[in-house]
């Protein structure tokens, strides 16, 4: 990008105000090194005339003397502070279109969706054929008791056991059948 004119401007009047101060400069010095060796001479001088019993007195200012030697260049100043910012150029031309770049890497899979609502009922479909018979399940538990029925009618008399010493009949049922046995007594405490 080019400087712009402003901009040269800055730069160019920095460039001479900054020769300008160093011959300020070394002008100054010179000068103040001539009215040091001029004082010199006078003190010198002034002695001379003490020294043969005299009295000093100012004299008539002499002519100037030839310029002296160019001093050598002083050293760089600092740097001044920077410019304002020049104006921004014109828009260039188009360049010419790149090539393609690489496609990229896969995004990261998003989140799911909702779901969505459920749809409508679809027809009844045809009646399939019976299945097989399951195997049979197993015995289910035992059921509550029932209540006491109503006392019977009283039975036949029936035919008389004869238990031996220390038993006593009982009757037990069976297969829904009832049968008179012989328990051994216990005696009553």
């Amino acid at each position: 990008m080019r400087p712009s004119r402003s901009a040269l401007i800055y730069w160019a009047a920095f460039v001479a105000l900054a020769v300008a101060v160093a011959y300020g400069i070394v002008f100054a010095r010179g000068v103040a090194k001539d009215m040091e060796a001029e004082r010199s001479i006078n003190r010198a001088l002034a002695q001379q005339v003490r020294d043969l019993g005299g009295v000093p007195t100012a004299g008539p200012k002499g002519s100037d003397g030839n310029d002296g030697e160019r001093g050598e260049a002083g050293k760089s100043g600092a740097d001044g502070h920077a410019g304002a910012d020049g104006q921004d150029g014109k828009e260039g031309p188009r360049g010419t279109a790149g090539l393609p770049g690489q496609a990229g890497l896969p995004g990261t899979a998003g989140k799911a969706g909702a779901d969505g609502k459920d749809g409508a009922d679809g027809l009844p479909g045809e009646k399939g054929e019976p299945g097989d018979t399951g195997e049979q399940g197993p015995v289910g538990p035992v059921g509550d008791k029932g209540d006491t029925g109503e006392k019977g009618d009283p039975g036949e008399a029936g035919e008389s056991v004869m238990c031996a010493e220390g038993w006593e009949p009982t009757v037990i049922v069976w297969h829904a059948e009832r049968y008179m046995v012989c328990k051994e007594a216990v005696a009553d405490e």
